[in-house]
């Protein structure tokens, strides 16, 4: 198992795909933060103030597809935390 400094680097080097200029590239980006969400679970939490700012970005992304994933990520954060639904809303407005 991964010791929780490579978790960080991990996640760090996936979000920082998800800010190339190709949607596609940006959309399996999300689905590997995704598959992280879910091996991580609840450890995934500690990387929050540093994921919460790639969300925003991607919430508002041109690509309805890559909006999209954002927001399931974000409510899959949600669950996992036990915060309701829009409970990130304000680390997440522009």
């Amino acid at each position: 198992m991964l010791n929780p400094d490579s978790h960080l680097r991990l996640a760090l080097q996936v979000l920082m795909a998800t800010r190339g200029d190709d949607a596609r590239a940006r959309r399996r980006a999300l689905a590997v933060a995704a598959g992280l969400v879910a091996s991580l679970r609840e450890e995934y939490g500690l990387l929050l103030p540093e994921a919460l700012p790639f969300l925003a970005e991607l919430l508002e992304d041109e690509d309805a597809g890559v909006a999209a994933a954002a927001a399931g990520l974000v409510s899959r954060l949600e669950e996992l935390t036990g915060e309701g639904a829009g409970s990130f809303d304000q680390y997440l407005k522009a």
